[in-house]
């Protein structure tokens, strides 16, 4: 058998863990957004004839992503006796880490369509803009927009967290003919996005929960 004699963290955190069997849960590392956490084990192996083995392992482990959290559980692997570091918890983004809640959950939805508007007329939408993730970021808002429309909107937004306290945002979005007098043509989509997904993928096909889109119609 083997026993876990001590183990700290640099948190101050202290205790010991039973290895039946070259196996067992040691603890549970926790870690902020833009903090490197590590870990110190130390252990003591048993064998059979009571012979013994010491040995001190440094465990570093960090995040550059500011606000993400982590909660990882790290075990001694039964057939190889190496480290396994397992994501149990916490709140991540850019990308959304497994095992942890998404920080980044925008919603976009039509809280009023224009009435019926002249055909050589602007048409005001207005949009709400909401974030069901669990912290808090920045969204970018844009219209993809095929047909040369003169569109007024905010480029960007920062949605606070529903979790957190935050309310849906109401945007105005004003759609103009183009110049070249098209009056008519299909639904444009409007898209919210989280802006460091998008920055890294560079397209929103690459995209998945951290988007959301609703069509703007043209209303006569």
């Amino acid at each position: 058998h083997a026993q876990n004699q001590a183990f700290t963290t640099d948190a101050g955190v202290n205790g010991e863990a039973a290895l039946a069997g070259g196996m067992a849960i040691l603890f549970g590392v926790y870690l902020d957004g833009d903090i490197t956490g590590m870990t110190e084990v130390e252990h003591t192996m048993l064998t059979d004839d009571e012979e013994s083995s010491s040995t001190t392992i440094t465990v570093e482990l960090g995040d550059s992503d500011t606000g993400d959290e982590f909660l990882v559980d790290m075990w001694i692997d039964p057939k190889y006796g190496t480290f396994v570091f397992d994501t149990v918890g916490g709140k991540s983004s850019c990308p959304h880490e497994d095992g942890t809640l998404p920080m980044e959950e925008p919603m976009i939805s039509l809280e009023r369509l224009p009435i019926t508007t002249p055909i050589d007329e602007a048409m005001i939408f207005q949009m709400g803009l909401t974030n069901m993730g669990y912290g808090n970021s920045t969204f970018i808002l844009f219209v993809d927009d095929d047909f040369g429309l003169d569109i007024s909107m905010v480029e960007d937004v920062e949605l606070i967290s529903t979790h957190l306290g935050g309310t849906t945002k109401t945007l105005t979005i004003t759609v103009e003919p183009s110049p070249e007098g098209n009056f008519v043509y299909p639904a444009v989509p409007a898209i919210v996005a989280s802006m460091c997904d998008f920055d890294f993928h560079q397209t929103i096909s690459e995209l998945d929960s951290t988007q959301d889109s609703v069509d703007l119609y043209n209303i006569q």
